[in-house]
């Protein structure tokens, strides 16, 4: 997990002289903690560098895994009413007979037809009938068409 917090004028001066610099972790810290008074502290809860697709992938199966890595009711975790200027109050999600879900976090919004396993669904996600969904990620208002085979995608 990284927070970072900089004085703008340093975080300016640092980035006009090092133009190829691409990473705080990399680029930045290492040569500040030389040079400079840097500051940390240290955070004993869960976290992960997501700063790749499967590392992306993995913190998303860790949502429905089992081991309790995360728990978003005991952490009392909330989506975000509005995001990007889009309410995100959608009606509840719907399942149509047939359907099928096992292992999944599914949104609000989502309509689902077809079959959804190990998979986390943004609000809004339209599954239609006979497509399947397995150790995906699906994005808000994605819709999933009629067959459609969808397996560890993102």
């Amino acid at each position: 997990m990284g927070v970072y917090v900089f004085d703008t004028a340093y975080l300016i001066d640092f980035l006009e002289k090092n133009r190829r610099a691409l990473d705080f972790g990399h680029d930045l810290i290492p040569g500040a903690i030389i040079r400079d008074r840097v500051m940390a502290y240290p955070f004993h809860g869960y976290w992960r560098d997501v700063g790749t697709v499967e590392a992306y992938w993995q913190a998303n199966m860790e949502i429905i895994g089992s081991g309790g890595l995360i728990s978003p009711e005991d952490w009392g975790v909330r989506s975000n009413p509005e995001a990007d200027g889009l309410v995100a109050d959608r009606p509840p999600t719907r399942f149509a007979a047939g359907s099928k879900v096992k292992n999944s976090l599914i949104s609000t919004g989502c309509r689902v037809a077809g079959t959804v396993i190990n998979s986390v669904l943004s609000p809004g996600v339209v599954v239609a009938p006979g497509a399947v969904l397995r150790d995906s990620i699906i994005f808000t208002d994605t819709v999933i068409g009629p067959d459609a085979q969808c397996d560890l995608v993102i």
